[in-house]
């Protein structure tokens, strides 16, 4: 499995999904209710729901494993200790675990990829840690230089379309 948020479905989650594919065929994970949850305004996914599945079957030809979603309901997954939620993935089946350099997990965000290695470990998960993806330029907004669902965002708002679809390494469509 991949473990993200998959908002923007941009070039740095395919990566995951590349990598995962060397493994077998590929599940990104994504959390539902983040929002409604935390109390946070409630925005739009970048990636429309009803083009998610487009762009899965483009991720599955371009990684040659078959790549699906399952969303977990954040609610039932928030107060889980780093070590809990990774117990619940080894229950589920869960064999090998990719993500970013970044990824943060956990009740308050408290495990980073070093304890996902560590607990990962303890409870037979593989561990594949990939770095960010680097965007062609650096941000003007101050959002970093890697690509990113707030690099997007960003762009989206400011009308760069040719820098959103350099981003998700596909072009942008508003559905």
């Amino acid at each position: 499995v991949c473990l993200g948020k998959f908002d923007a479905m941009h070039r740095g989650h395919l990566a995951l999904a590349e990598r995962a594919a060397t493994r077998g065929d590929v599940v990104v994970v994504s959390f539902s209710g983040m929002a409604e949850t935390l109390g946070w305004e409630t925005r739009l996914p970048i990636t429309a729901p009803s083009d998610r599945s487009r762009v899965l079957a483009m991720w599955s030809g371009t990684t040659g494993a078959a790549v699906s979603e399952h969303a977990l309901a954040f609610g039932d997954v928030r107060e889980l200790s780093p070590e809990a939620f990774v117990e619940m993935l080894a229950r589920m089946g869960v064999g090998a675990v990719v993500t970013g350099k970044n990824y943060r997990f956990g009740y308050k965000a408290a495990g980073d990829v070093e304890a996902l290695k560590r607990f990962g470990e303890a409870n037979g998960l593989t561990v594949d840690v990939v770095d960010l993806v680097p965007a062609r330029r650096p941000s003007s907004a101050g959002l970093g230089d890697q690509v990113s669902s707030s690099r997007i965002r960003s762009a989206l708002s400011a009308g760069d379309i040719d820098e959103v679809n350099e981003m998700l390494g596909r072009e942008h469509r508003v559905v």
